[in-house]
């Protein structure tokens, strides 16, 4: 892969956009950001992603139907979810959706990086992604 892999990240609250922003592009990957489910779809059929981070909790739509929009244009792509509401939603459930992951808000960046990682398949970061 030429370049930094491309990540999009989904959130209705700046300041979380902000800060994974600045986290995953600190640990060299490319980062594009929506605030909500529209403009989501959009930036997911306008370029291609290795994975996605977005909340379930939109103010126009949910995460889930995002990853299913996305999963049926490319089944390929890598998806966490993050909510941060005590709902029915599991990692078990989202799971099944196709979903590599499930973060509780409040969480640390340091285990959100690590999941990226893993979901990417390469525990060295970004960097390592690309071997």
């Amino acid at each position: 892969m030429d370049g930094p892999i491309r990540l999009l990240v989904i959130d209705d609250d700046r300041l979380v956009r902000m800060d994974l922003a600045f986290t995953l592009n600190r640990e060299g990957f490319a980062v594009d950001l929506a605030s909500s489910a529209g403009e989501a779809l959009r930036l997911l059929g306008e370029r291609t992603y290795a994975l996605v981070l977005s909340d379930i909790g939109l103010p126009d739509g949910n995460g889930i139907d995002i990853l299913r929009a996305a999963k049926r244009s490319d089944p390929c792509i890598k998806f966490i979810l993050l909510t941060g509401s005590q709902t029915a939603v599991t990692p078990e459930s989202v799971a099944h959706e196709g979903a590599e992951s499930l973060i509780l808000k409040p969480f640390a960046l340091a285990d959100l990086l690590e999941r990226v990682r893993l979901a990417l398949g390469a525990p060295g970061g970004a960097r390592g992604a690309q071997a």
